[in-house]
């Protein structure tokens, strides 16, 4: 089962996990420390593959392609950031210059889940987030 990684923005659902807002156990404590932290090393990635290839960002234009068409030019845009990297080819921002590409996840950027999209939630959401804490962080 492929589960996403979420922030707050976003209603828990059975493929997408968010944060617990108010952790009481430190198993819970740990599920949060470790999402923030695979959620910022996502971001980031998001960042420099939009840096890397204009088209992927909204200042580069949209892209007019059926969704499939998209999610084809996106894997095709990994694949070909994965060549840059093991050729050690550096990622230039506008001003042409190079930018930091292995700095360390900022769990500042980790907010805590709304309190009110919990009734918006299904329960599997939640059954299958306790049993990843239970099981994964016990």
């Amino acid at each position: 089962m492929g589960e996403m990684s979420g922030d707050s923005g976003y209603g828990l659902k059975p493929m997408l996990m968010t944060p617990i807002a108010n952790p009481a156990t430190p198993q819970q404590r740990k599920y949060n420390k470790i999402h923030c932290s695979t959620r910022s090393t996502i971001e980031r990635a998001f960042g420099i593959l939009k840096v890397r290839f204009r088209c992927l960002d909204l200042t580069g234009g949209t892209l007019q392609y059926s969704p499939q068409g998209v999610c084809r030019l996106i894997v095709l845009c990994c694949m070909l950031h994965n060549t840059a990297i093991a050729r050690s080819l550096p990622v230039y921002n506008d001003e042409g210059n190079v930018i930091e590409t292995n700095s360390a996840p900022n769990d500042d950027d980790c907010g805590d889940e709304d309190e009110q999209l919990l009734d918006q939630n299904l329960p599997s959401g939640h059954d299958i987030r306790d049993n990843l804490i239970l099981n994964v962080f016990a």
